[in-house]
């Protein structure tokens, strides 16, 4: 898998990056304390090698503190998208869904670190 863009939202200082394209050479540039840390490390917080808690005194977004920590559930804080190109006929295979339909996953993470995905090419038909 290979990923194509991200987008952070409600992270520390990060209220919504947009969408960042990643599927060539991209550089953070910026003076200190500037967000680029709060641009990765929701990225890392997708799968981490090890660790990886959201800590809500530090992850929560100050101003809107409260309102997440009510119901962190609602909050998404990175979404990402890759190709699943080269794997698409093993995930087509352990689905059932057609290999065309499974080369783009998105995959999202919430503050109350609930991780989900989705193939949004995927057409569900009912028989």
């Amino acid at each position: 898998m290979r990923l194509k863009k991200f987008k952070i939202t409600n992270f520390r200082s990060v209220e919504d990056s947009g969408w960042i394209d990643a599927e060539q050479v991209t550089a953070l540039v910026g003076v200190n304390e500037s967000g680029k840390t709060n641009l990765l490390l929701p990225l890392w917080k997708l799968n981490p090698a090890r660790e990886g808690e959201i800590r809500p005194t530090s992850d929560f977004p100050k101003g809107n503190y409260a309102a997440i920590r009510r119901d962190p559930g609602s909050f998404c804080f990175v979404t990402a998208e890759f190709d699943c190109h080269e794997i698409s006929d093993k995930i087509s295979e352990l689905s059932g869904a057609p290999a065309s339909q499974v080369e783009k996953v998105i995959v999202e993470r919430y503050l109350d670190g609930q991780i989900y995905s989705t193939f949004p090419d995927y057409v569900r038909i009912n028989k």
